[in-house]
Formats: C-alpha cells, sequence, structure tokens
C-alpha cells in the first residue's frame, strides 16, 4: 500500500539515515551532547554553529543543510562515536585503510546530502509518493489582487466607473514609521535577519505598509503567509523549510502569539530561526492591535502562575513599530498632492474624520456591506437616518424619530416577527465600530466640560515627558463631514 508523504526521496533517505546513525552513535548520550561536541569542532574550522532547531529540521523532515562541511561535522562525530576510529589516532597500514573508509563514508553522506537538495519533484522510492510543494511564494509574483486575498490588506473603496482605469490598491503616501520600517527591510537586503511588529489600531495600514515596504526586496526574495489548516500549526509545521531570502508575515500576530496552546512553540522557533546563520536572511513581520500588544508584553505579577508569553514577549521586546491612528499635518500635504491621480484618496482626504484617512478608505466599503446585509430592523433604521438626512435634519437624530420612522421601513411580516427588544438589538448593529470607523450610526457621547486650569503639586510630574520628542504632541486635525447619532 503506497504512502504519501510531504517529503521528497532524498529528504526521506536522508532523514532515515540519520536517525539510524544516532540510534548507534548516542548509547546513553543525549544528540544535545553531539550537537555541542559538532559545534566546538566548528569553532575551530571558524564554520557557523548549529542550532537544535536546525538538526531537529535534519532528523524530522531531513531538511538540507545549506552548507554540507556543516552536516558533515556532525555526522562525523557520530560516525566516530559509534566506533569507527578516526584515522588521525592511527599510523601506518592501519591510518590507510581508516582514510579510506572516511573517504568513503563522506562521499556517501555528500550524495546523501546532495539528493536531498535536489527540487521535490525527484520521483520518490516505489511504494512511497512525493508530494511537491512550497511554504513560499516569489516576492515578484504577488500583484495587487494577491496582496488583497493573500496577504490580507484591507480593500479599498469603490469610486464608480473610474475604478477601471485604477489599481486594486489605492495610491501609497509614504509616513513617517515607514523610514524606519524601510530601515530593517534594507538591512535584511543586505544579509542580515530581522524583526518588526507594526502596532496600531484597526485598518491604520498596517498591512499596506509592510507590503510596500517589501515588494521591491531584490531578485530570490520570497514570501510565506503561514494560514493553512490554521496559523499556528502552519508555522509550526513548515518554520524549519524556510530559506534564506523569506518573509514571514506574520498578519494578525494575535493569532500566531497569544495562541496560548502554541505560543511557546512558535515564539521560540521563530527566536531559533532569526539566529540561524545557516537560514540568514529572513524578515518577519507582524501586525497587532495594541490591546493584543499590551496582553502580548505584559509581565504577570510574581506568584500569579505561569507566563504562557515569555518566549513570545522575549522574541518582540524592542522590535516594535508604532503606526498612529492619524496622518500628520506633512503627510497630509503629501496626499493632497498624490491625490491629484487617484480619486479614492481624493475621497479620503475631504471626507475623513480627523486625519484617519485610512480608515475612511477601509471602512467605506466595510460600513456599505454592514448596511446590505444587515437584519431588517437594523437596516430600517439606517434607510431611516439616510432620508432624514436626505431632508434635511442635522446629523443628530433623535432616537424617538428613528424608532418610530423604522416601521415603515419595514414589511408586515419583519415587523410582527421583531423580539420585544428589537430596537436594542437593532441600535447594537449599527452602532457597532469596524475598521477604524464608527457604525453606520453612532450614539452622541456628550464631552464633559473643560475643567479650570490648575497648578499641579510637584510630586504628581509625569516622568515620561523626557523620554518624549518635543513634536510628539501635535495638534488634532479638525472634524469632517456629518455624524449621525443619537441624542441623549
Amino acid at each position: 500500500m503506497s504512502k504519501t508523504t510531504d517529503l521528497s526521496a532524498g529528504r526521506q533517505i536522508l532523514r532515515t539515515e540519520l536517525r539510524k546513525l544516532e540510534v548507534g552513535a548516542l548509547r546513553g548520550r543525549d544528540r544535545t551532547d553531539a550537537i555541542a561536541e559538532a559545534n566546538r569542532r566548528l569553532q575551530q574550522a571558524q564554520l557557523p554553529r548549529l542550532s537544535p532547531t536546525t538538526v531537529g529540521g535534519w532528523f524530522e523532515k531531513g531538511t538540507p543543510a545549506k552548507d554540507f562541511g556543516v552536516l558533515w561535522v556532525l555526522v562525523e562525530v557520530f560516525v566516530e562515536w559509534s566506533g569507527q576510529p578516526s584515522a588521525d589516532t592511527l599510523t601506518g597500514h592501519d591510518r590507510a585503510k581508516a582514510t579510506a573508509r572516511w573517504t568513503s563514508t563522506k562521499e556517501l553522506w555528500k550524495t546523501r546530502w546532495e539528493q536531498a537538495k535536489a527540487p521535490r519533484s525527484v520521483t520518490a522510492s516505489p511504494g512511497i509518493q512525493a508530494v511537491s510543494r512550497r511554504v513560499s511564494r516569489p516576492i515578484d509574483e504577488f500583484d495587487d489582487r494577491l496582496v488583497l486575498d493573500d496577504l490580507e490588506v484591507h480593500p479599498a473603496l469603490s469610486v464608480g466607473a473610474a475604478i477601471d482605469r485604477l489599481d486594486a490598491l489605492p495610491a501609497y503616501v509614504t509616513r513617517e514609521f515607514d523610514t524606519r520600517l524601510g530601515s530593517l527591510v534594507a538591512a535584511a537586503a543586505d544579509g542580515q535577519s530581522g524583526i518588526a511588529v507594526l502596532v496600531g489600531g484597526s485598518s491604520t495600514g498596517k498591512t499596506r505598509a509592510c507590503w510596500e515596504a517589501v515588494k521591491n526586496l531584490p531578485d530570490g526574495w520570497r514570501l510565506w503567509h503561514p494560514i493553512e489548516p490554521d496559523r499556528p500549526t502552519a508555522v509550526i509545521r513548515n518554520l524549519d523549510l524556510v530559506a534564506p531570502q523569506t518573509v514571514v508575515w506574520l498578519n494578525e500576530a494575535q493569532h500566531y502569539l497569544l495562541d496560548q496552546a502554541h505560543s511557546t512553540q512558535i515564539a521560540s522557533g521563530l527566536r531559533e530561526l532569526l539566529n540561524d546563520p545557516e537560514h540568514a536572511p529572513v524578515l518577519v513581520l507582524g501586525t497587532i492591535w495594541p490591546e493584543y500588544w499590551d496582553a502580548l508584553t505584559d509581565v504577570p505579577a510574581p506568584g500569579t502562575g505561569p507566563d504562557p508569553y515569555a518566549q513570545a514577549r522575549q522574541l518582540v521586546t524592542n522590535k516594535s513599530i508604532v503606526v498612529p491612528e492619524v496622518f500628520t499635518a506633512d503627510e497630509l500635504k503629501t496626499a493632497q498632492t498624490i491625490a491629484t491621480s487617484d480619486p479614492r484618496l481624493a475621497e479620503a482626504l475631504q471626507h475623513a474624520e480627523q486625519g484617519q484617512v485610512t480608515q475612511y478608505l477601509a471602512g467605506v466599503p466595510a460600513l456599505i456591506e454592514r448596511y446590505r446585509t444587515a437584519p431588517p430592523a437594523a437596516k430600517a433604521l439606517i434607510e431611516a437616518a439616510m432620508d432624514a438626512r436626505r431632508l434635511g435634519h442635522d446629523p443628530a437624530l433623535p432616537l424617538p424619530l428613528l424608532e418610530a420612522a423604522a416601521e415603515g421601513y419595514l414589511t408586515d411580516t419583519q415587523w410582527d416577527l421583531l423580539d420585544d427588544d428589537w430596537l436594542e438589538q437593532a441600535l447594537a448593529h449599527v452602532t457597532r465600530p469596524l475598521r477604524g470607523t464608527r457604525g453606520p450610526l453612532t450614539r452622541i457621547r456628550p464631552r464633559p466640560a473643560p475643567l479650570p486650569p490648575r497648578r499641579l503639586p510637584r510630586t504628581t510630574r509625569p516622568t515620561f515627558h523626557r523620554h518624549r520628542s518635543s513634536d510628539s504632541r501635535r495638534p488634532r486635525c479638525s472634524r469632517s463631514g456629518p455624524h449621525v447619532g443619537r441624542s441623549d
């Protein structure tokens, strides 16, 4: 009966032979002892050190070493521990025989290594079916549609007939945080592995910024978005298959790093990957909301039990890049210039609230979808509000008006089947925010009256002011556009 496997024939052979060699060599020792001895020899030869993750890839999936010399040092340790004497310990005819035997052994293992490095389309041995599988895709294969579908960049608003003349992604406005992200990507292109996690609210442009930063990496770079069969499992199963010059794409990083059952394994594997010179360079990019970042980086109080995110916290410490909610004044000026060639950006600049340009671009399609798919009562409230505004009512719509008007937008059957608390259910639906924007309707929360100025005692002076740049507190942009809401 045939057996399906994800390994090529060459990798199966390498894995099997390594396991057989290890069994005969250890004899009460541990694999880590062999790795330690191999690393001692590698250091003397000025070769890269081995990590347990790298060696684990050899034994679990037959993943071939980047350099045969590194693999051979570990094999040499195992062969010696199996009882084959080193030629250096012998003389005369015995030394010559041992040298020939070691040469033959090395040639055999080099052949196995070369077969393991062959493409996975190599035909498997009889009774075994080889499956060709890649965990990444060349970056130059990604077009705008694939960026939307696979990399999970939010689609932007439509502008009618003009959409056919525009790219799927709206024009990009470079922002201040892009400089730091660009430096990290440039370092990766020069051979240095790195990681960054973009921290910002919903639809602030985190994922799009990551794509803009990596799309111009040199030829040969690939991108891996681990999502199948689920995100944690995809990382755990395939992390050792990540080759040099790969971007590991962790959009919505909380699904990987805040998964209590798998966080430690995922984070420790990523740390090994980033620190393993055999896999360099790799670039790990993640995105996350501030509330999830807080949960990830918060250190539990002593005595409160296990710390499930210790490895993940170590992985991301000092690796955050904050993505602001609003555009700065300079960024808005840049956007105005770019918007002359993209009506979507122009509309966002005209109607976005307080400089929240990216939220408007991503939020409008989501708001339209929520309206079209809303339950009858919720849709009735939205349509009542829309008509009230069209008839000249100001944005602050009294709730009794909406409640009374909604009945006229429901059929008799829909009205009769409403629950007693239909209004509360409908309001909960239409006021829920999405993609960083308000819902179709918004409850109006009156701002408190400003407090009279008073001098703070010196003992309450904030200590963080010394760490903030002088221009970090910028004036907020004025509100623009009407708001439909509830008047309490």
